[in-house]
């Protein structure tokens, strides 16, 4: 059994599954590979998985990381979409002395982006991609800044 890990054909459940080690989450799509199966209980949907379903979400979880982290590095410059800047100022001035406007004026900022870009190629390909997609793609900017020490434009 893999219960709550590998959920085939679909995305993880909301905030990847609820894990609390996102970088052991993503891991774990690797240790499992290890393994030699054809088929494995995943848990609470319609059916069994089997490799290719590991391989395919694991495909996903690299999309996703790598989307989020574009997101956050891309915060940090001049890109017309992306850089916090010209944001930030605006809400600064709109909320006088709010860092927490700020900091979700800008988490939402890179969760819309790294939601949007992740779904363009996966809202076919896996069911729920759009029920859990800001969920989990909050999960994985919070991982990367506090995990992976992605800080974007609050290096410090």
């Amino acid at each position: 059994m893999l219960v709550d890990v590998i959920f085939p054909g679909w995305v993880p459940f909301s905030q990847l599954g609820e894990a609390k080690n996102v970088p052991g989450f993503i891991l774990a799509h690797d240790q499992v590979l290890a393994y030699d199966f054809k088929h494995f209980v995943g848990g609470h949907l319609e059916r069994s998985g089997n490799r290719q379903d590991v391989l395919v979400q694991k495909e996903f979880m690299n999309d996703l990381f790598t989307n989020c982290k574009y997101a956050i590095d891309q915060s940090a410059t001049n890109n017309p979409i992306l850089g916090a800047g010209p944001l930030l100022a605006a809400v600064s001035a709109k909320d006088i002395g709010s860092p927490w406007a700020l900091f979700k004026a800008y988490l939402d900022l890179v969760v819309g982006y790294c939601t949007n870009t992740t779904n363009e190629k996966w809202l076919n390909r896996l069911a729920g991609a759009d029920v859990f997609d800001t969920d989990n793609a909050m999960t994985m900017i919070e991982s990367l800044r506090i995990d992976y020490g992605v800080l974007g434009p609050f290096q410090l």
